[in-house]
């Protein structure tokens, strides 16, 4: 398995529905589809980072902990991370539920965390 370091994120992107609930078939432009945000599953997640020396690695002040976690579902951007061709073992893919194309980004990429299946594309559920 992977093991990212400071506050990179292991994600695999959850491939998006091509009809809609009504039975319509759904085109996508291919440049506006690259653009769209998409949500993903978190495979693995680094400890964090610290604020003063991201590039170095120092230990200069408090550790700042990764907030998601694996299993999590995540809004990313289209271009959010970077895609990289090792193979995950599907065991791992299975036991979170996930499928698809395989990143690697920064924590601060990821837009939001979705809480709750309720939550649909579209919608926004403010409490």
């Amino acid at each position: 398995m992977i093991r990212p370091l400071n506050d990179n994120v292991l994600i695999a992107l959850e491939k998006d529905n091509e009809i809609s609930p009504g039975g319509i078939h759904i085109v996508q432009n291919a440049k506006s589809a690259a653009y769209a945000h998409t949500k993903a599953r978190v495979l693995a997640v680094g400890p964090g980072h610290y604020p003063e020396c991201r590039a170095c690695g120092s230990d200069r002040g408090a550790l700042i902990a990764t907030r998601v976690k694996p299993g999590d579902r995540v809004i990313v951007g289209g271009l959010a991370g970077d895609k990289y061709s090792f193979q995950i073992d599907q065991a791992v893919l299975d036991a979170y539920g996930a499928s698809g194309e395989v990143r690697m980004c920064r924590e601060a990429e990821i837009i939001a965390v979705i809480e709750s299946s309720e939550v649909r594309e579209g919608s926004v559920a403010a409490e």
